[in-house]
């Protein structure tokens, strides 16, 4: 099972510490890989570049997703992402 997620960032400049929010996520049980990118940075009429970063994880099952909200790694994550 994947999520996809993108972020926009009401803050310019704090893109490293997002990237670091999501790297803490990696050791959460049923998760088996998180992936992360910013835009391509390139003039495309088809592609939305107007987002931060996109984070795509892949969980083991339905139960890794559920998990992952209710561990207090994830919660102090969630911090970084509602700024």
């Amino acid at each position: 099972m994947k999520t996809i997620l993108f972020y926009w960032l009401k803050t310019p400049g704090d893109i490293d510490r997002l990237e670091q929010a999501v790297a803490s996520l990696a050791p959460i049980p049923g998760i088996l890989d998180i992936e992360w990118g910013r835009p391509a940075g390139y003039d495309d009429h088809i592609m939305d570049q107007s987002f931060d970063l996109c984070v795509t994880i892949t969980f083991e099952t339905e139960d890794g997703l559920s998990a992952m909200l209710k561990d207090p790694v994830h919660d102090e994550a969630s911090d970084i992402f509602k700024e």
